[in-house]
């Protein structure tokens, strides 16, 4: 059964496994919302594999990975019932809302709600126009949004309204509208943002989904590198991360007699090692960087690498792994 590399604490997302999210990110930018905007619709899924560039089976892996995000912690992508068929990938709906987002270049696509239209732009990094109505009114809305910043938007008065669902979570025509429309269906709690503060959250909610991602062509081109069965131990886990560059210990061409593979031997105090991440050779020391993981201790040439190791300890020890 396929998880998601990531799960909720409390109210902070905490990450099971770094590269396998990275890869779902890349999937969801590049794969499924990029060309959903593109196409005025949600892609299929030969449609993504095309875009990303990957066999099918690889494409599939990747959407079923966004499917148990979407289930588990609301990111990713929902399908529809006994199909293939996207339904939802936040923050945009396959379903008509009254909500429509045109990201500049783009075609129209209807969002789920007024907070995740209005983040549209920051997470894509494009100026997008909002259409939809007045939920007490039924008075036309038009907002465009650049970044952060709303740059225009009419009605001048015009609020969001959070409420417990995402069909709560509307645009009003004024915070005295939002009012009697709860008075009038009896509704309690929820927010009411000025358009200013929807924005903000909206992006604080969708931006994090493709922030700090290469650019579409190397991000694309990543995810046709298949991990290797089994990196030597002299060798980095991955190209892309080499900790300290070897500046903490000594980089061996092959193995080296008496350095311990920690993914096949405890080491100790004393003992010359193979870092996990890294894979240069360093000598076991009082204040060797080190985690423990599974009952075992585990040491590192840098902390940088050691941290690493934090993120990614499933995919260091399966690579590791002489099995």
């Amino acid at each position: 059964m396929t998880t998601c590399p990531a799960h909720w604490e409390a109210d902070a997302l905490a990450v099971d496994d770094k590269v396998a999210l990275e890869r779902g990110r890349i999937a969801l930018r590049d794969g499924v919302l990029l060309p959903w905007i593109e196409l005025g619709r949600a892609p299929t899924r030969e449609e993504t594999a095309e875009r990303l560039h990957v066999d099918q089976a690889a494409a599939d892996a990747l959407l079923a990975t966004l499917e148990a995000c979407g289930h588990t912690i609301a990111r990713g992508l929902l399908r529809a019932p006994e199909s293939d068929l996207i339904a939802v990938a936040w923050p945009l709906s396959n379903l008509p809302t009254g909500i429509v987002a045109t990201v500049d270049g783009g075609k129209p696509v209807s969002a789920r709600c007024a907070v995740d239209a209005l983040g549209i732009s920051a997470m894509l990094g494009k100026r997008v126009v909002v259409d939809a109505t007045t939920l007490d009114t039924r008075e036309a809305v038009r907002v465009v949004v650049d970044g952060t910043t709303v740059v225009n938007a009419a009605p001048a008065d015009l609020v969001v309204f959070r409420g417990k669902s995402c069909d709560e979570m509307q645009f009003f025509s004024s915070t005295g509208g939002v009012d009697r429309w709860k008075a009038k269906q009896g509704a309690t709690g929820g927010e009411t943002f000025t358009l200013s503060q929807a924005v903000e959250h909206g992006a604080g909610v969708f931006a994090p989904l493709t922030a700090g991602l290469a650019p579409s062509d190397v991000a694309v081109a990543s995810l046709s590198k298949a991990t290797p069965e089994h990196v030597p131990p002299w060798e980095p886990v991955d190209e892309a991360f080499r900790g300290c560059e070897g500046a903490c210990g000594s980089r061996a061409q092959s193995e080296e007699a008496g350095v311990v593979d920690q993914a096949a031997s405890a080491a100790k105090l004393g003992d010359r090692v193979y870092c996990p991440v890294s894979g240069v050779v360093v000598t076991v020391g009082s204040d060797t960087a080190k985690r423990s993981h599974d009952g075992r201790t585990f040491y590192f040439c840098c902390e940088s690498c050691a941290a690493w190791f934090d993120a990614n300890a499933a995919k260091v020890l399966r690579v590791r792994s002489r099995a």
